[in-house]
Order: structure tokens, then C-alpha cells, then sequence
């Protein structure tokens, strides 16, 4: 499963359970569809109780927050670093590249808090003996270890390039 779409799917269910997702301003656009259209019957359990799905879209949302600020910012924090190799930088070229290496190393921390909270959560999720859907849950997690990796990614890339 697509760890994007699996994100939205999540937010359905979050809605489907009436939870509400932890931050509003980095969740994506809501799907609007009602609890008929996520379970098959009256019958059918959501695929992850309401706790979970609260605790979980928390740990999606904080990962979400850290992708998004980094897309909005990496442009600025490329052209920093690049200007800061180039041998006529001067003090305040190198101290803007720091800055960004440094906004990256944050959104990194904050990344790799939200993949430890997540390992932490499928855990208790699977030694709680709760029933869950393993593709939804497969998702959110690939969607939280995407964005640890390429944070750090670009953070070792940008130490390298500076010299940090």
C-alpha cells in the first residue's frame, strides 16, 4: 500500500471512529466520506479502536508536520549550503547554511521521536491482542520510517557538503 494513501485512509477511519486528528493545520485535506463507506456492515468493527486510531494519527500527524516543514524549507537551506562552499563565502553566508543544517538536524529529532514513538506503539498494539488492519498499520509505519530516512538523509548530506 502507498504510505501516502495509507496516511489519507487512516484519517478516513479516524473520522469513520470519531477521532480527531491530533494537528489540525498539518493533517491533510479530510476525506468527507460517512461510516458507511468506510465499514461493510453494521456488523463490521473499524479496523483499529478509537484509542488507537488517536494515539496513532498523533505519531502520522507529528511526521507529517516534520515533512511538510522541511519540503517548505529545503529549497532556502540548499541554496544556503551551496553558497556556503563557495570559496569566496563570507562569515554570514556560512552562519544562514549552519542555520538550515541546523533546522534540519530539529525536523531529523522530531523525526526519529515520532518513528521510536511508532515502533513503540505497533508493540503495545500487537501485544495488546487488539485487532487491527496490518496493511493500514504497514502504511502509517512505512509512511513514518520515509520520513525519518530522507530527513536524515538530507542531514548527512548537508553535514558532508559544509563540513559539519
Amino acid at each position: 500500500m502507498n504510505p501516502r494513501y495509507a496516511v489519507l485512509t487512516f484519517l478516513a477511519l479516524c473520522a469513520a471512529c470519531g477521532a480527531e486528528p491530533a494537528d489540525d493545520a498539518a493533517a491533510p485535506a479530510r476525506i468527507a466520506a460517512p461510516q458507511s463507506a468506510v465499514l461493510a456492515s453494521d456488523q463490521a468493527k473499524p479496523p483499529f479502536s478509537r484509542e488507537t486510531v488517536i494515539r496513532l494519527n498523533e505519531i502520522v500527524s507529528r511526521s507529517l508536520a516534520a515533512i511538510r516543514a522541511y519540503d517548505g524549507a529545503i529549497g532556502d537551506i540548499r541554496a544556503a549550503a551551496d553558497a556556503a562552499g563557495a570559496e569566496d563565502a563570507d562569515a554570514a553566508v556560512k552562519k544562514r547554511a549552519a542555520e538550515g543544517l541546523a533546522q534540519v538536524e530539529a525536523l531529523y529529532a522530531d523525526a526519529a521521536a515520532a518513528l521510536s514513538d511508532m515502533r513503540a506503539a505497533v508493540d503495545d498494539l500487537k501485544a495488546g491482542g487488539e485487532d487491527y488492519n496490518d496493511a493500514i498499520l504497514a502504511g502509517m509505519v512505512d509512511f513514518v520510517e520515509d520520513v525519518e530516512r530522507e530527513l536524515g538523509a538530507e542531514k548527512q548530506r548537508l553535514e558532508a557538503q559544509i563540513g559539519a
